[in-house]
């Protein structure tokens, strides 16, 4: 881990100090927690609707149009 200095206003500092406390844990985890939880939202969620769409666009000319029948074209997704 490496040390990170952050500025809290008083009310945000004493909200996750008592949020700490109630959950018998640092300050430090309550903080870290928070940073991963806001970077989890960051990450884009691969909708797989759209992905599908978007390969079907790719498929080449003469492609089955029903996929069941072969679907090697779904591999890729």
């Amino acid at each position: 881990m490496e040390r990170t200095q952050v500025l809290f206003t008083p009310t945000q500092k004493a909200l996750l100090m008592q949020y700490a406390e109630d959950k018998q844990v640092s300050f430090s985890e309550i903080v870290r927690q928070a940073v991963e939880r806001f970077l989890v939202d960051l990450r884009p969620q691969k909708n797989v609707t759209l992905a599908l769409l978007k390969r079907a666009k790719q498929a080449p000319k003469g492609a089955p149009r029903d996929l069941s029948a072969n679907d090697e074209y779904l591999h890729a997704v």
